[in-house]
C-alpha cells in the first residue's frame, strides 16, 4: 500500500513537470512572434544610434551628415506597433489538445452542448484512471463508458441489461450511485450527464450517441459476467441474454452464425421498421469504430482519442462510411462484407421475427411482406446514397 502510494505521488510529480516542460516549450515557439515588431523597431533604433555616431561636429557647432544612410528615420515612423493577445482558451499541454480534441467531437458530431460534453470528458478520464488502477483492456474501457452513457435512454428494457449491462436510471439511484461514488461526478454534473443524454437522444440530430453506446457496450460481450444473480434483475438479464443469443443466428452454407450482434445495430433496426438515417449512421459507426477501438496497435488510454478522429474523418469524408463498413464485415475484404451484410438482411432469425411479431407463431416460420422488403430496400438505398458522400456530411 505505502509504495503503491509512493508510486503514485511521483506519477503525479512527473506529470506535472512534463506539463510545465510543455507550456515553456510552447512559450518559446509562440511568444516570441508577437515581438516582431517591437524587435523591428530595436533593429532600426539600433541602426539609426550606429549612423549617429558618424555625424561630425566642427568647433561652431555645424555638423555634417555626407553619405550617412538616414532612411531608418522613415523606416521607424513607418512601423505599425499591435497589439497581440493569446487566445485565452488556446491548448497549450498535451492534456488540453487531448481534451479540446475530444470535447469538440462530442459536441460537433453529437450536437451535445459543451456542458454535456465536458461531463462525459470527465467520465472518460475518472474511466481511464481506474483502467490503469485495474489494468483493463480496451474492451473493458469500452463496455464501462458505454453502458453508462447507454442507460439513461435504454436502462429501462432488461432486454438491454442483459445484452449491454446498462443500469435502470428511471426506478433505481445505481447509476447515480456509479457515477458519483466511483467517477467522481458530482450530483450537479450527473443531472447534466443524463439529462444532456435523453435530449441529444430525442433532436434527431444525424448520429445517435445512446444508440451507438448500446452497440458497442454489447459488441464487447463483457455483460455476461457482469450481474448479481442474487438478485431478480441479474437473472432476468442473464435469461434475456441467453435467450437472445440462442435465438439469433443463421446459417451461411454450413456454417452457423451468432447474429446477435447486428440485431442489436442495423438488422434490429431493419426487423423493427423503426429507423432514419441517424440510426443507421449510429449503426455503421459502431461497428466500424469500435473494430478501431479495440486494435491490438491502440493503446487503453488513447481509445477515445480513436473515436474522435473516427468521426472527425466521416465528418470531412476523408473515410467513407459504407467502404469502411463492408471491408470490417468483411474481414478485410469489402467484395465479401457486401454478400455478408445482404446475407444476414435478407435471412431472417427468430430474434428478428420476434422483434417483428412479438409472441406469434410467426417467430418461427416467418411472415414475407411487402413492408418488410420496403424496410430492407430503405437499408440498401442508405448504403447507396452513402456510397459517395457520407449521409449527413
Amino acid at each position: 500500500m505505502i509504495l503503491s502510494s509512493a508510486e503514485s505521488q511521483i506519477e503525479t510529480q512527473i506529470k506535472e513537470l512534463e506539463e510545465k516542460i510543455e507550456k515553456l516549450e510552447f512559450f518559446v515557439a509562440r511568444v516570441s512572434q508577437y515581438f516582431s515588431d517591437s524587435l523591428e523597431v530595436l533593429r532600426l533604433a539600433i541602426q539609426g544610434a550606429t549612423q549617429l555616431s558618424e555625424i561630425i561636429v566642427d568647433s561652431d557647432g555645424n555638423y555634417y551628415a555626407d553619405g550617412l544612410d538616414m532612411s531608418w528615420v522613415q523606416k521607424m515612423k513607418d512601423v505599425k506597433i499591435e497589439s497581440h493577445k493569446l487566445d485565452k482558451d488556446i491548448s497549450v499541454t498535451q492534456a488540453e489538445k487531448d481534451k479540446k480534441k475530444i470535447v469538440d467531437d462530442l459536441v460537433s458530431s453529437y450536437n451535445l452542448d459543451e456542458s454535456t460534453a465536458n461531463v462525459l470528458y470527465k467520465l472518460q478520464q475518472g474511466i481511464l484512471k481506474k483502467t490503469k488502477q485495474e489494468g483493463w483492456t480496451n474492451e473493458k474501457v469500452l463496455y464501462e463508458y458505454n453502458r453508462l452513457v447507454a442507460s439513461p435512454v435504454y436502462g429501462v428494457r432488461a432486454t438491454w441489461r442483459g445484452l449491454a449491462g446498462i443500469v435502470d436510471a428511471k426506478n433505481t439511484s445505481d447509476l447515480d450511485d456509479i457515477l458519483i461514488n466511483t467517477y467522481s461526478l458530482s450530483e450537479r454534473e450527473v443531472k447534466i450527464f443524463k439529462e444532456g443524454i435523453i435530449k441529444q437522444y430525442e433532436s434527431k440530430h444525424n448520429k445517435d450517441l445512446a444508440h451507438e453506446a448500446i452497440q458497442i457496450a454489447s459488441f464487447t460481450e463483457l455483460s455476461w459476467g457482469d450481474r448479481d444473480l442474487s438478485k431478480l434483475d441479474g437473472r432476468k438479464g442473464l435469461i434475456a441474454h441467453i435467450i437472445s443469443t440462442i435465438g439469433n443466428s443463421t446459417r451461411i452454407g454450413d456454417l452457423s452464425v451468432n447474429t446477435e450482434k447486428y440485431e442489436s445495430s442495423f438488422k434490429g433496426d431493419i426487423d423493427s421498421g423503426r429507423y432514419d438515417d441517424a440510426d443507421f449512421n449510429s449503426d455503421l459507426d459502431a461497428i466500424t469504430s469500435y473494430e478501431r477501438m479495440i486494435s491490438k496497435n491502440v493503446e487503453t488510454k488513447d481509445v477515445f482519442k480513436v473515436q474522435a478522429d473516427y468521426n472527425h474523418s466521416i465528418q470531412t469524408n476523408q473515410t467513407n462510411r459504407v467502404e469502411e463498413f463492408y471491408t470490417v464485415m468483411g474481414n478485410g475484404d469489402k467484395a465479401n462484407g457486401k454478400l455478408m451484410v445482404e446475407t444476414l438482411v435478407e435471412n431472417n432469425t427468430i430474434g428478428g421475427n420476434f422483434i417483428k411479431y412479438g409472441f406469434d407463431l410467426n417467430i418461427f416460420i416467418g411472415n414475407p411482406n411487402d413492408k418488410e422488403e420496403g424496410w430492407k430496400q430503405d437499408f440498401y438505398n442508405y448504403l447507396d446514397r452513402g456510397d459517395e458522400k457520407n449521409v449527413g456530411t
